[in-house]
């Protein structure tokens, strides 16, 4: 018993379902879901309606629960086909005609033609708030419809009556209606579209922040709700720049006009991380660290983080007080996003140690490679040899100063 439970349940989780993809809005995931669960519940109240008229034989009800549940199935099929719109209108359409159908068939006592009501608010569920015209065009049908079968079409014998004891009023009064359900349907539309526009404001900031604090991959996974993001990267390049002149407020400078300038300095080697596609990892100080090649990896990395640190040194060259030492390695890195209250993307690994030795055993206005990074770029730019230089943890290592991009016809 239990496991057919479970299968049901299942069968009409597929069914609310159908159509819902997971590149769509959450709006649009939304609205579809509720029409295949209107339709759903449509085509069994259909069945149920039918058996419970007591006539289930009669041709006249089997066309009627026939074309109800035909148009309500056509729902599914058009979602699943990702033609929304033609969904709705299906399920507006094959609404009003059931109802119609089930007033001539059966009759006004059946009560039947009150939908009609629910049919004229419906729309402005159904549509989304872009196809206004639809949503506005199919609530006016269903109000008129429901006009003129209750004071214009004399299905029970018991307009002239009506006509005779209400008189023009009867026609007010449904106008009026009419009205009612129009102006509650199109203003429930509106602030639906108000908390809409809010939503995707809010959104919007919230990618916009994920941008700024982590690259545009990783912010895409985590708000896809990736949790756990810990990747190794085969080969890559680190670099890390220190300012230097910018350690300590200088003399009588207030604190004010100090963070000042170093928000300058950072925003000006933010751009240059822009400009040329490199990933900015994290400030520290006055300590930047920024990588290329991950997370999507591209081969001339190396190329990439060289040439921003002749354009971060040419820049900080010109300017009095100011320089910037920079080492560049490359190799594997391991990368990913730690902590739960404010999560940062950071790297780790010798790759990244080594990077950090450059800079440190570097010198002010130059631009230090290590012997991997030089391979990587001499095709491209003129280098220096150092002599060897003792690195922690690596010993003597011959390392290399870049000079500048690599005239044409030179080879190495």
């Amino acid at each position: 018993m239990t496991n057919a439970v479970l299968r049901v349940r299942a069968a009409l989780s597929r069914a609310v379902r159908a159509g819902v993809r997971e590149d769509m809005s959450r709006e649009d995931g939304r609205r579809i879901r509720l029409q295949n669960a209107l339709a759903l519940l449509g085509i069994v109240m259909s069945c149920v309606g039918h058996f419970g008229t007591g006539r289930p034989l009669d041709p006249e009800l089997l066309v009627h629960l026939l074309v109800t549940v035909g148009g309500l199935a056509a729902v599914f099929a058009l979602h699943v086909r990702g033609r929304p719109r033609d969904a709705a209108l299906a399920f507006h359409g094959t609404l009003m005609t059931s109802i119609l159908m089930g007033s001539w068939t059966i009759g006004l006592d059946y009560g039947n033609f009150f939908l009609l009501i629910l049919a004229a608010a419906l729309p402005f569920l159904l549509f989304p708030t872009r196809e206004q015209t639809a949503a506005l065009g199919t609530a006016l049908a269903a109000s008129i419809c429901l006009a003129v079968l209750v004071y214009g079409w004399d299905l029970d014998g018991d307009l002239a009556r009506r006509v005779a004891l209400y008189g023009p009023y009867q026609y007010l009064h449904q106008a009026m209606l009419v009205a009612v359900i129009l102006l509650v349907g199109y203003g429930s539309r509106s602030f639906n579209a108000l908390a809409e526009d809010d939503l995707e404001l809010e959104r919007a900031k919230s990618e916009r922040l994920l941008r700024s604090v982590f690259p545009e991959e990783i912010g895409r996974r985590l708000q896809a709700g990736e949790q756990e993001i810990a990747e190794r990267h085969g080969d890559a390049s680190v670099l890390f720049c220190r300012v230097i002149g910018l350690d300590r407020p200088a003399e009588g400078q207030t604190s004010e006009a100090y963070l000042a300038r170093l928000h300058s300095v950072i925003a000006a080697i933010d751009r240059r991380c822009a400009e040329f596609g490199a990933e900015k990892i994290k400030t520290t100080g006055t300590n930047f660290v920024a990588a290329a090649g991950l997370p999507v990896y591209r081969p001339d990395h190396a190329e990439v983080l060289v040439a921003m640190a002749l354009a971060l040194r040419d820049e900080f060259a010109a300017t009095p007080g100011i320089a910037v030492r920079i080492g560049v390695n490359s190799g594997p890195v391991v990368a990913g996003v730690i902590g739960q209250v404010r999560p940062i993307y950071d790297l780790w690994g010798d790759t990244v140690n080594t990077a950090q030795r450059m800079e440190m055993h570097g010198t002010a206005g130059e631009v230090h490679v290590s012997p991997l990074t030089f391979a990587k770029i001499n095709h491209r730019f003129e280098c220096s040899g150092r002599e060897s230089v003792e690195i922690k943890g690596k010993g003597a290592m011959k390392t290399y100063f870049v000079r500048g991009a690599r005239k044409a016809g030179r080879s190495p």
